[in-house]
């Protein structure tokens, strides 16, 4: 027993030394601290070539003072007020709070579920027991029940959909929907089919439009897409059957001109048709339309005009788009995601975590006269006065989260976008308005303070500011000030002009030319006329590049060996592009040892009088904040 207590205790002692190490602080600069945990995690995310780790971790701990000094100036001076960085803060925040959504819906999961289904098509056909809007749904739910059981029982597809079927339509096609892909129909109906096998039914579905049992006929490896390009001759609204038989005439002559090779909107244009250039997608058309581009070959030539229930059509097929492959084809993957993105299926994932959010919102309703408040809204709707409404106003709270509290007019104004919309949504009622309001406003308002539920977002929102803050703070202090200190550059440059040397060196022309042929032209004009290398160069306009600068001999750019000699140029070199070409021509040298002037130099003067600016303010800067290191904790971190 006393061994047990003792491993017990030995146990929740280690424990707690690991706590307290993780959490001691390593380093004080002013009233502000940092803890060993966050200087390790920082010093982890970035790559160390030093294969000797303590001294990098001693470099390092030099370096993080100093950011810390810095970020900690930028703060103080206000600089997180600016609006520049305000915008591009939030603008950061919102990025990383719909990504964050969308991990916590599960993204990844869907676009792998999405790269599947497209990999396969489905042919669909269904018993469909329709419902007029508003009207009552018991007669058609008996009577899908009936068509269920009656599959149940064994009866054919085909005999239920002749018996069930509320429409002629459907009967004739015996339910055919067609073929359908992933994306082709709502996430909610694809789920049913996808998990159906061939000859397979699924149980009754209700939809806003009825009932619904669908059935799957056959199964195809997917066919992708097909862009075409289209002449379409339209049937005008008021077209009788005679009309449209004599618009093939039209159709017939426009085909001829394509054949000839005529540009195919010259023909639209001559014809009054529609010349257009379209993708289209399984499940997005008619089936006859469909399977007509579906059977073409690319660049196999126009269709003969052909007609549908639009108008006379002529097709080519110019590309065949094939689906997704797999998760290594990144383009796909990229066009999967953003279908995903943009379709109900992750907007469902993403209501389903509704209830999560409010808990963590902290969501409280507040005490209202609800039949008060639908008749403020209905007031407000029919563009009455709801002050004549007793028992609430337009301040009157409704819900509140934790720091933010939603009244009567907030929900009006939702009621009267929605009903503006004229979507599905305005016919519901206000009841159901309210929890779609409440829905946006857990939604947005998670968003907006996402960075207190996720500490991962946090960190990155924090390290993307304090970036943020550290360069505009350095523009102000050393890089700008250095930069525009003609002062103070000429004093360094005077101080340290020994350090300002040219080595043996030449003046060189450069050139950067279009093409092989006219490099080696422009070359042989510059050897006859350096002088003129300005016109020269003038004279053959964008094609050619020239420039002129001094260069020491181990920085010319060129990988030719060549005499450092007036007159000596380079062969015309291939560039990276492909396209241009460049060379040099030496004008001038300078074999001796020579002080660069002020001009000659100042790029390096800028910058060595930049490191010299910034270790004075760094000097400043630990008087404002002294630092203080625990040695002891810093020898800890291994």
């Amino acid at each position: 027993m006393y061994h047990k207590m003792y491993r017990c205790t030995l146990a929740i002692f280690v424990l707690l030394i690991a706590v307290t190490s993780n959490a001691q602080t390593l380093f004080t600069y002013g009233k502000y601290s940092v803890s060993k945990a966050e200087f390790e995690q920082a010093f982890n995310k970035n790559p160390n070539t030093n294969t000797n780790r303590k001294q990098a971790l001693q470099e390092y701990l030099e370096l993080y003072i100093n950011y810390k000094l810095k970020v900690q100036a930028a703060y103080d001076d206000s600089l997180d007020k600016a609006e520049n960085y305000i915008y591009e803060s939030e603008n950061f925040r919102r990025q990383l709070a719909e990504t964050a959504v969308n991990n916590e819906a599960n993204i990844d999961a869907l676009v792998k579920e999405a790269m599947q289904r497209s990999q396969s098509d489905v042919q669909v056909s269904q018993v469909f027991i329709e419902v007029a809007p508003g009207a009552d749904t018991v007669a058609a739910y008996q009577k899908i029940q009936q068509a269920y059981k009656a599959l149940q029982k064994g009866q054919s597809f085909t005999q239920v959909v002749q018996q069930f079927a509320s429409s002629n339509t459907d009967k004739k096609s015996n339910g055919l929907l067609g073929w359908i892909t992933a994306f082709t129909l709502p996430y909610e109906v694809e789920n049913i089919i996808y998990k159906l096998k061939k000859n397979q039914f699924a149980a009754p579905y209700h939809s806003n439009m009825g009932y619904h049992i669908f059935y799957v006929n056959a199964t195809r490896k997917a066919l992708g897409k097909r862009v075409i390009e289209q002449l379409l001759f339209p049937f005008p609204p008021d077209a009788n059957e005679m009309d449209k038989v004599q618009l093939v005439d039209k159709a017939n002559a426009a085909y001829q001109e394509l054949l000839k090779g005529t540009d195919i909107k010259a023909v639209g244009d001559k014809y009054l048709a529609n010349a257009t250039q379209l993708t289209v997608g399984v499940g997005q058309y008619d089936a006859a339309y469909e399977a007509k581009v579906f059977n073409l070959t690319v660049n196999g030539g126009y269709t003969t005009p052909f007609r549908t229930e639009f108008g006379w059509h002529i097709l080519k097929v110019v590309l065949e788009e094939a689906p997704p492959s797999s998760n290594d084809d990144a383009k796909g993957m990229a066009e999967v995601r953003l279908a995903v993105e943009e379709s109900d299926r992750l907007n469902q994932a993403r209501n389903a975590l509704v209830d999560k959010w409010l808990a963590l919102c902290k969501y409280e309703q507040l005490k209202y006269n609800e039949k008060a408040l639908y008749a403020f809204i209905d007031s407000v709707a029919s563009r009455k006065n709801p002050n004549n409404v007793t028992g609430i106003t337009a301040e009157t709270p409704i819900f509140k989260f934790e720091k933010q509290t939603y009244a009567v007019e907030n929900f009006a104004k939702f009621v009267d976008a929605v009903i503006a919309s004229g979507g599905e949504l305005s016919k519901q009622p206000y009841g159901k308005l309210l929890k779609e309001y409440l829905k946006l406003a857990v939604s947005d308002y998670y968003r907006r303070y996402i960075q207190e539920f996720n500490t991962s977002m946090a960190a990155q929102w924090k390290e993307f500011n304090d970036a943020n803050l550290l360069f505009a703070i350095m523009e102000r202090e050393v890089w700008g000030f250095a930069n525009a200190d003609s002062a103070g550059l000429a004093k360094y440059y005077e101080q340290h002009a020994a350090k300002y040397q040219w080595q043996p060196s030449v003046s060189v022309l450069l050139f950067t030319v279009s093409g092989k042929e006219r490099a080696d032209t422009v070359l042989n004009l510059i050897k006859a006329k350096p002088a003129q290398w300005r016109t020269i160069a003038d004279s053959y306009g964008s094609f050619v590049f020239a420039d002129s600068s001094r260069f020491e001999q181990t920085m010319l750019p060129t990988t030719q060996k060549i005499a450092f000699k007036k007159g000596v140029a380079t062969q015309p070199e291939k560039m990276a592009d492909g396209v241009n070409y460049s060379f040099l021509y030496i004008t001038q040298e300078h074999p001796n040892v020579e002080r660069k002037s002020f001009a000659d130099a100042r790029g390096a003067v800028v910058a060595d009088y930049q490191i010299e600016v910034e270790k004075n303010w760094l000097l400043k800067l630990k008087q404002k904040y002294p630092v203080v290191v625990q040695q002891a904790v810093f020898n800890t971190i291994q």
